[in-house]
């Protein structure tokens, strides 16, 4: 997916599910933002490096890209 290569996003379990224009909050501001929205394929039950049981999901990740 052209998404998760332009993040550098190389898991190839991660699945984007929706894109969305969001409006700029200054009308006269010229940035121009968009929502990514993505989902893991998996359940994951353990930490794939250590075993533990108890993973601690932070849910996002942000990023900032100026094209």
């Amino acid at each position: 997916n052209f998404i998760l290569s332009l993040l550098e996003i190389k898991d190839p379990n991660i699945r984007i599910t929706d894109v969305i224009d969001l409006p700029a909050s200054n009308p006269a501001d010229q940035e121009h933002t968009k929502l990514i929205k993505a989902r893991l394929s998996y359940p994951i039950k353990q930490c794939r490096h250590c075993g533990f049981a108890a993973v601690v999901k932070n849910g996002f990740r942000k990023a900032h890209v100026r094209l």
